[in-house]
């Protein structure tokens, strides 16, 4: 399954992720309009800060998904192809269960239409509007092996040091 990952060393805490996420939930898919549009959308991404800089977070669609066993209403289902978990807003009686049982808490509440909101990984796109607003590239759509091997080679060629060789 491709996953979203963070490289929080690359983030600036810009919240051009989160922006896009509003725009991409609203109805009108333009910022002007996801302005104005009533009940205003809302972003499915937290992101943190503390002294070290800033995180994002979102929902990582875990293979054992506590929301998904919780869902009394069977509204969070797991796609079959991608993997994701996604929430049927017609089926959610906003019970809050899921709220509860996530263990990264970024399961919210939207208190306007009773419902629970969360990353749905834009479903719809080739990649999440938080991965291609990102001016960073602190944001990476990637297999998990496939982000790893990467992280892997930039960390050993920067013990390789320019050359190609081992520093002295």
């Amino acid at each position: 399954m491709r996953e979203i990952w963070v490289n929080k060393n690359r983030c600036l805490h810009c919240l051009s992720c989160v922006l896009n996420c509003v725009v991409a939930q609203s109805g009108k898919f333009n910022l002007l309009g996801a302005i104005n549009e009533v009940p205003a959308p809302k972003p499915r991404l937290f992101t943190v800060c503390d002294d070290e800089g800033t995180f994002l977070l979102m929902c990582r669609h875990c293979e054992n998904s506590p929301c998904l066993e919780a869902c009394m209403a069977a509204a969070i289902t797991r796609d079959a192809v991608s993997g994701t978990v996604a929430v049927n807003e017609d089926r959610c009686v906003g019970c809050n269960m899921c709220i509860m049982v996530c263990p990264f808490g970024v399961i919210r509440q939207d208190r306007e239409k009773s419902k629970i909101l969360k990353c749905d990984s834009c479903p719809d796109t080739r990649q999440p509007a938080c991965v291609h607003a990102c001016p960073t590239g602190a944001l990476v759509l990637s297999q998990g092996k496939n982000y790893s091997d990467a992280k892997r080679n930039n960390y050993a060629a920067c013990l390789l040091g320019a050359d190609g060789g081992w520093a002295d």
